[in-house]
């Protein structure tokens, strides 16, 4: 069986391909997705500090920022397992592992504070505005943007020669990219 998978040209697509390897499949790495740093850093006088991915976390650890003072709230799991690798302290990560997860965690504790959200240029407003609903004065920092890069797309023409048998899409914005790929070649 022929997989394309679309993740970051990283430890991630190395991964994927790895596993679709012990699974019996033939990989068909074909990135999607390019993580470009903007070089911006969150502040540090949130009450609350959310970070919405391992490599939001990455970038500003890398930078030097900690979260400071203020409780951090992470997305999910391999969000927090980030955040403790970085030697902050977790201390939210929702039941649901959205942003609408994340607002339900933080709602009724954040009534007039101040919350630094940390993210892609991909982000949901879902999660802006409902901390916002929630009484929040809210600040985003954009930490990278979600590119496709360039040459992306040879998985889009063994699809249409009939030979790719599964396609796994790890996000909207994979699936976005690779069908313009598509219509592009």
């Amino acid at each position: 069986m022929n997989a394309a998978v679309f993740r970051p040209d990283d430890d991630r697509i190395a991964d994927a391909v790895a596993l679709l390897d012990d699974l019996g499949a033939v990989p068909v790495p074909d990135p999607m997705l390019a993580v470009d740093p903007t070089g911006a850093i969150p502040r540090g006088d949130g009450a609350v500090v959310v970070v919405t991915s391992k490599t939001g976390v990455e970038l500003a650890a890398d930078s030097g920022w900690t979260p400071g003072g203020g409780r951090l709230a992470a997305i999910g799991p391999a969000t927090a397992d980030a955040c403790r690798e970085a030697g902050w302290t977790v201390d939210v990560v929702p039941e649901e592992y959205t942003s609408a997860g994340l607002v339900a965690a933080l709602d009724g504790d954040i009534d007039g504070a101040r919350v630094e959200v940390a993210r892609s240029d991909h982000g949901s407003a879902v999660l802006t505005d409902g901390l916002a609903e929630a009484g929040a004065y809210v600040h985003e920092t954009v930490l990278y943007a979600l590119t496709r890069p360039a040459g992306a797309g040879d998985s889009t023409e063994i699809a249409a020669a009939g030979d790719l048998d599964a396609a796994l899409f790890t996000s909207s914005l994979t699936v976005e990219h690779w069908l313009a790929a598509a219509r592009e070649r």
